[in-house]
């Protein structure tokens, strides 16, 4: 918690501190429900520094998902903006739809102001005049909440990109519209335009996670099958059946069988 609070101070070297502090003791003592919360910050502050790699192995550190949605809300919302430094649109508008799914604007404003920076990354090739809008109002929305902006290259590079394919002037109308945009607005453009995103465009988001082997074993695990079993009925190797296992769980960040189905039906990748 003192991690996150420094995080929202705009106390990054704090931050940084508190929440290696926080990860060595959480391990320690075998707490691993709290685990989210740090490795979510150390990977969000690794985006900032623009190491990628780091956060990428920051992910393979997760032992368990908590059952917290605020431990899910802040693992998604790192990972939206991991996978945005990564250049994979699609994997960071599944990870942005998982955080409105569970962000409630009366009660975790918080929540969809941090998404909305990766939102306008998603947006910039096919509606920049939204992701002018979004970014400026990122840049003059008055909450400390949203310090961190000022600390992402990323955002910077997003700006200067706009502004070299939009003109001129519709650049700066849609900046200073955005500028004046209110909380309210914001939320409701999410809501419709971005969380009510079409079935299929949605359900393809997702399965481009996995890929058809994978999301066949996936669903043959779900069903209870044994790895030989499933070896039988795909004829293929035990040891292949294996490899595509562990590419499994390291793309859904769990570390066994049972956390793989929960999460997959989180995601939508299976039917609950």
């Amino acid at each position: 918690m003192l991690a996150l609070y420094a995080f929202f101070q705009g106390d990054y070297t704090t931050s940084q501190e508190y929440a290696e502090r926080a990860r060595t003791i959480i391990e320690d003592i075998t707490m691993l429900v709290f685990q989210p919360y740090s490795l979510s910050l150390l990977i969000l502050l690794a985006c900032f520094r623009e190491d990628y790699a780091e956060g990428v192995r920051l992910t393979t550190l997760a032992k368990r998902h908590s059952t917290s949605k605020m431990d899910f809300q802040l693992r998604d919302w790192a990972l939206a903006a991991l996978a945005c430094g990564l250049g994979r649109i699609a994997e960071a508008r599944l990870y942005i739809q998982n955080v409105l799914h569970l962000s409630d604007p009366d009660q975790n404003a918080a929540t969809i102001m941090w998404i909305v920076p990766c939102v306008a990354y998603t947006l910039a090739e096919t509606a920049p005049e939204q992701a002018v809008e979004l970014l400026a109002w990122v840049f003059a929305y008055p909450d400390t909440a949203l310090n961190w902006v000022c600390q992402w290259p990323l955002l910077d590079r997003l700006q200067a990109q706009l502004q070299s394919v939009m003109e001129r002037d519709s650049y700066h109308m849609h900046w200073e519209t955005g500028k004046a945009r209110t909380f309210d607005s914001i939320n409701t453009y999410l809501q419709h335009a971005f969380r009510a995103a079409s079935a299929t465009g949605a359900e393809a988001s997702r399965q481009q996670l996995l890929t058809v082997r994978e999301q066949e074993i996936l669903g043959l695990m779900a069903a209870g099958m044994t790895n030989p079993q499933i070896a039988a009925q795909l004829v293929i190797g035990a040891g292949t059946v294996k490899t595509h296992t562990l590419n499994i769980y390291r793309k859904l960040e769990v570390s066994n069988r049972t956390q793989a189905i929960v999460h997959a039906q989180e995601l939508g990748l299976l039917h609950a």
